[in-house]
């Protein structure tokens, strides 16, 4: 949480496992300013799904996945208030 001290942010990079993103997804989400943009990279094209999952029920919006050799990353945004 520490690494959160900075305020609010335009863009959040998280490279590290579905494990990690998925247990500070909140926390990653409440320092997004609206319309922010979340890229998560790290992640297995077998996470997919359940990163999918959980960002809809954080109000996170799926703009694009990237995939090379099994590996993804994720775009997503905050929704404007």
């Amino acid at each position: 949480d520490s690494l959160f001290a900075v305020g609010k942010a335009d863009i959040i990079l998280a490279n590290i496992n579905k494990n990690i993103i998925t247990q500070h997804l909140d926390a990653m989400k409440e320092h997004l300013l609206p319309g922010g943009v979340l890229l998560l990279s790290g992640l297995l094209a077998d996470d997919l799904e359940d990163i999918e999952k959980l960002a809809l029920l954080k109000s996170l919006v799926l703009k694009r996945v990237f995939e090379r050799n099994s590996w993804i990353c994720i775009h997503l945004a905050s929704q404007y208030k």
